[in-house]
Parts: structure tokens; C-alpha cells; sequence
């Protein structure tokens, strides 16, 4: 049935032109996975989104066992029988004769996976160098819409799937166990592992890889993979997913009433009219700093923050600490948990707060500028 109508179809559509369109098979794969992952995903903590990213890898790695599997066995048959690989595919059952399709299904599971994460990672990455992990996502999703043909180097796409796996795990996990630390971190890459080891196995038995030596080769860079992730954790190069913060700020002035928060801030000349905090403080006798966050955290996950206020002390050339509050956040509001600290007796100069997580991550930092106010103020409130 299918060759009848592929034979039809060949017939009806001029060579040159099925031969064109493979040339767009790639961006059509990344234009599907991308566009499918923007309708269908909503939030980090949704159990609907977890299973369709679960479904993705799960389908990713069944993809990659039938692509060696099939290939590997075409290859044999059409080298002992002198025939090309398309006249081999011809005699084999459907799922061989699938074969060709593989490779886009790996592209396209792939890429959801790289496009959910680059979402998912970027709104918990914070302006410093856990954009790099980021931008090496997004690398990743790019790259993969051109690497086709490299599919079929193993050592690259085992590599490739112990990293969507081990990205995805990061933030399934706490939201599964509803904690968040080094531990699930770490749970993350021994799952990924594992995932990767099973796969070796399973090909080992299939007589697609070349003996034991070339699984433990295999799983052996997987493990320098994930020893590497787990010290770029450790150096703050990772953003803390799933936590991320949703909005953060300078103010004159915080007060919540009832479950609103109002925010004073002074209104700021004409043509600053993008400025929505107090980015340039100007400070006025007996006034307080006041630093609002709001942090994003998966339904029932209770963690702590800190606000970390530093001072630029230009004498010693350095960021001197001032001051290191603890803060207590419960996940599942989807605009983020808020809360505030508050700082006396500040002066003229550039401050920073950090928000970090309890283990050190960098959720977020806003820099600011105190200086005497020169004329009388104005301020705004908003109520969030």
C-alpha cells in the first residue's frame, strides 16, 4: 500500500522538486517543533507541560535506537548484497522502511525540548554569566536544525540526549518532590545517566556498538558531561531553574494592604519614561531603600531567599556587602511570591541587591545609583 502510493506520487511530482524540498526539511522540522512547543507549553510547574516535555524524551530516544537499529542493519544487508541502501529498505518491515524519517524526528523532538528550555532557563537566568548557559541552549536549538547528517556520529547524539534529559530533570524534579537544591540537581544527572546507560546497553545487545569498550566509551564521556554541569552549578554558571524572579525593583516606599502592595517611586523626568523603579535614588534625609521582589517557585515548593545590598566602595576598588536578609517564599502564584527588605542609612554611590537562592544561585540583580535629591519630589505609586 505505501509503495504503491509512493510510487504514484513520484510519478505526479517532478524529481527536482521532491529534491528542493528535502533542502527545507530542516527548517520545516525546527519551524514544527518550535511553533508546536509555543502552543502547547504554559508554565514550568504545569503536569501537563512536564508530560509533553516527558513524551518528547521519551520519544527522543525511541527515535534514536530505530535510527541505528534500522540503519546499521540496511547498511549490512545492502553491502552483502551489492545494492544500494534504498533497494534494501524496500525488503524490510515497515519500521525499517520508516528509517529515512528518524533523523527528522530526532530534529524535531529535539528542538521542542531546546526551544522549551531556552524559555523555561531564560526567565530564570539573570543579567550575568548564567546567560551563557542560556545562549548555549539556544546554540544548541539552532545548531540542531543543521546537524542531520551528524546524527549519525553516536557519540554526539548520546551526548546531545544526556543533555536534554539531563536539562529537563532539573526542573521536573522539584516540581515532582516539590524541593529545590544541589540534591535534585544532582538527582538530574544520575536519572540522565542512567537513561543513557540503558540505551548503550540495549544497542550493546543489538550488536550496534563495537563491543563493551565502545559502551563504556560511551557512558564514560556522559560521565564527564555531567561532572562538568555539576561544577558549572557549583561556580553559579547554571540559573536556578525552576525558581525565577517575575519582578524586581528599587522603591522610596513598600506597604502591603490586605493582598495588594503599593510601591512609591519618584516620577522621573520626560525623557526617562521607561523607568519603572527608583534606578536613580535620589535621597532625601531619614529616607529608606526599598527592595521588592517577586519570586516565581512550582505549586507547594517552599524554599528561602536572600536580598544581598552591596556598596561600591571606591576607595578599595571593590563591592562591599552591607547587609544579607533571609526571606521565605512558598511556591504556586503564578506572578511570584512577593516580598520586601529595606535599607537605612544609606549613601551617595552605586548599590546592587542580589537575590539569590538559599545554596548561592543567582536569581536576579538590580543596580542602582543613590544621589542627594536637588529638587522637590514627585512621586507614583503602584499597586500590584
Amino acid at each position: 500500500m505505501i509503495r504503491e502510493l509512493t510510487a504514484k506520487l513520484r510519478e505526479r511530482i517532478p524529481e527536482n522538486v521532491i529534491h528542493e524540498a528535502r533542502k527545507f526539511a530542516p527548517l520545516l522540522a525546527f519551524a514544527g517543533g518550535f511553533t508546536w512547543d509555543s502552543l502547547t507549553l504554559t508554565r514550568v510547574d504545569s503536569l501537563l507541560d512536564n508530560a509533553i516535555l516527558l513524551s518528547y524524551l521519551l520519544l527522543l530516544g525511541l527515535s534514536i535506537v530505530l535510527m541505528y537499529l534500522t540503519v546499521e542493519r540496511m547498511e549490512e544487508e545492502a553491502f552483502n548484497q551489492a545494492g544500494p541502501v534504498e533497494e534494501a529498505a524496500e525488503r524490510q518491515p515497515l519500521i525499517k522502511r520508516l528509517s529515512g524519517w528518524y533523523p527528522s524526528l530526532i530534529q524535531f523532538f529535539m528542538g521542542g525540548l531546546f526551544s522549551s528550555y531556552v524559555v523555561f532557563y531564560f526567565h530564570s537566568a539573570s543579567m550575568s554569566k548564567t546567560l551563557v548557559f542560556v545562549l548555549l541552549l539556544f546554540g544548541l536549538l539552532v545548531a540542531n536544525e543543521f546537524m542531520k547528517d551528524s546524527l549519525r556520529n553516536i557519540n554526539l547524539t548520546m551526548g546531545l540526549y544526556f543533555f536534554v534529559s539531563f536539562a529537563f530533570f532539573t526542573f521536573s524534579i522539584p516540581v515532582v518532590t516539590k524541593y529545590f537544591g544541589f540534591a535534585t540537581f544532582f538527582a538530574s544527572g544520575i536519572i540522565s545517566l542512567a537513561l543513557v546507560a540503558a540505551i548503550c546497553f540495549f544497542l550493546l545487545k543489538r550488536q550496534v556498538l563495537r563491543g563493551r569498550r565502545h559502551m563504556w566509551a560511551l557512558i564514560a564521556q556522559t560521565l564527564v558531561i555531567l561532572i562538568v554541569l555539576n561544577a558549572l552549578y557549583k561556580l553559579n554558571w547554571i540559573p536556578p531553574v525552576p525558581l525565577s524572579v517575575k519582578q524586581a525593583g528599587i522603591y522610596h516606599n513598600v506597604e502591603r494592604t490586605g493582598d495588594n502592595y503599593s510601591l512609591s517611586r519618584v516620577k522621573p523626568r520626560w525623557y526617562r519614561f521607561w523607568q519603572t523603579s527608583d534606578t536613580l535614588f535620589l535621597m532625601r534625609e531619614g529616607d529608606k531603600a526599598y527592595c521588592f521582589s517577586s519570586v516565581f517557585a512550582p505549586s507547594e515548593l517552599n524554599t528561602d531567599i536572600y536580598h544581598h545590598w552591596s556598596f561600591y566602595d571606591t576607595k578599595k576598588n571593590r563591592w562591599t556587602e552591607t547587609d544579607r536578609i533571609s526571606l521565605s517564599i512558598t511556591g504556586g502564584r503564578y506572578k511570584g511570591w512577593r516580598t520586601y527588605t529595606r535599607k537605612s542609612h544609606i549613601r551617595p554611590g552605586r548599590w546592587k541587591v542580589d537575590i539569590r537562592t538559599e545554596e548561592g544561585q543567582m536569581l536576579g540583580q538590580i543596580s542602582f545609583r543613590v544621589v542627594k535629591a536637588d529638587r522637590e519630589l514627585r512621586f507614583i505609586t503602584d499597586n500590584i
